[in-house]
């Protein structure tokens, strides 16, 4: 599988001379979405991807955007839902948001897509807006298309779920777990919806705004290796969280494309872990 990191730049000179061979998804909001994009882009929101919370979770949770599980992709629905978009794995996928703004929206379509198979991955630096500043144009109309079902790949080592954390913790070998939120969410200072706010056990952090220059680009690979803590930097096995696993995605993106370690996301992140009762919550 190849991933990278594209600048808004060089896709401008792939669209003008009529060469570019990515397929574009645009990861913003509907409404920025319909409001202008680049043309050509297909509009597909992470939101729209994700499992039902359980019964028990409060309202909140049940809000677009407050749950990150990922649903099944061997459902039938998935599949066919994925088939809609015109997307196909087989293709090689651009994906954009609008870069620090977007909270790790086009981190967390380039993760599903990587997880379901795809060969060749793509963020585009910047986003919309380092495209507009480079230079690039937009259009209003939605692209509409239709695919056959996708051939669905799973790479189970991008992923790692509840189910695999209990069995790490009960056993005592919870690998190093990057917390890819700020530092107030890290001690559990904010955002009282979380069920139970603070950090996973074994936790560093590692804030996802790190990754931005001032710009909003990617921070290059020499300042990245410099921030990050000799625990992501030495190699050793670790996966990465946030709140519902889209900064993690972006997190683990970067990374990969920094030093080709793959790094599994924890999808359901704390908001997952922190409703089971009996697995601790850090604070302070």
């Amino acid at each position: 599988m190849a991933i990278s990191i594209v600048g808004a730049r060089r896709l401008k000179q792939l669209l003008d001379a009529s060469d570019v061979r990515y397929t574009i998804i645009d990861a913003r909001a509907q409404d920025d979405y319909q409001a202008g994009h680049i043309p050509g882009a297909i509009r597909m929101g992470w939101e729209d991807w994700c499992a039902r919370p359980p019964a028990d979770a409060s309202s909140a949770l049940f809000e677009p955007g407050y749950w990150g599980v990922l649903d099944s992709p061997g459902c039938a629905s998935f599949r066919r839902r994925l088939a809609m978009t015109g997307i196909t794995l087989t293709t090689a996928l651009l994906v954009y948001g609008d870069g620090r703004g977007s909270a790790g929206r086009e981190g967390r379509i380039a993760w599903m897509m990587l997880y379901l198979g795809a060969r060749e991955v793509a963020i585009l630096d910047g986003g919309w807006r380092g495209w507009l500043e480079a230079g690039g144009s937009g259009e209003t109309s939605e692209r509409v298309s239709q695919a056959g079902i996708p051939q669905i790949d799973l790479q189970p080592q991008r992923r790692i779920d509840l189910q695999d954390l209990r069995r790490l913790y009960a056993g005592g070998t919870v690998p190093c777990m990057v917390d890819t939120r700020s530092a107030p969410e890290f001690r559990g200072d904010c955002y009282q919806y979380i069920p139970r706010p603070g950090r996973l056990p074994a936790s560093v952090l590692f804030d996802y705004e790190d990754l931005f220059q001032p710009d909003g680009t990617f921070v290059s690979r020499q300042q990245y290796l410099s921030l990050a803590p000799d625990e992501i930097v030495s190699g050793r096995r670790f996966l990465a969280y946030c709140e519902v696993g889209v900064r993690a995605a972006t997190f683990a993106f970067v990374h990969e494309a920094y030093t080709g370690q793959v790094v599994p996301v924890f999808d359901g992140s704390l908001m997952e872990w922190s409703l089971a009762p009996e697995l601790p919550v850090l604070c302070g």
